[in-house]
């Protein structure tokens, strides 16, 4: 069994912000590969996986189902993304902010839009 120690900080009201997004990730497989979150501002996470890969994306409000559901998609996604094209190249970061899937590789000048 893989184990790994989780550190969260507290908001000064006591919010745990990445915690409630790194449960949000927990049905994942490519759960297993996160080495840290970072939030960057009230929305936006920055996941970085085990080989350094960054996962860019912005977090949805609790409350909004309708596009909920349409982020665990691009996850799914990303996760597919990312075990498949991890194996052609080294990817630096995929990026899930915007509607069109972005992977730029390590070493390149350009990115990919999927």
């Amino acid at each position: 069994m893989d184990t790994f120690s989780v550190v969260f900080y507290e908001t000064l009201s006591g919010d745990k912000p990445a915690k409630v997004f790194l449960n949000e990730l927990s049905d994942l497989a490519i759960f297993k590969n996160i080495s840290q979150i970072y939030k960057i501002n009230d929305k936006e996470f920055v996941i970085i996986l085990t080989d350094g890969v960054k996962i860019k994306t912005n977090r949805i409000e609790e409350n909004d189902e309708v596009n909920k559901e349409k982020q665990n998609k691009r996850y799914l996604i990303a996760q597919q993304l990312y075990f498949n094209m991890s194996k052609e190249r080294k990817i630096d970061y995929i990026d899930l902010r915007f509607n069109d899937y972005i992977i730029k590789y390590l070493g390149d000048n350009k990115w990919e839009m999927m």
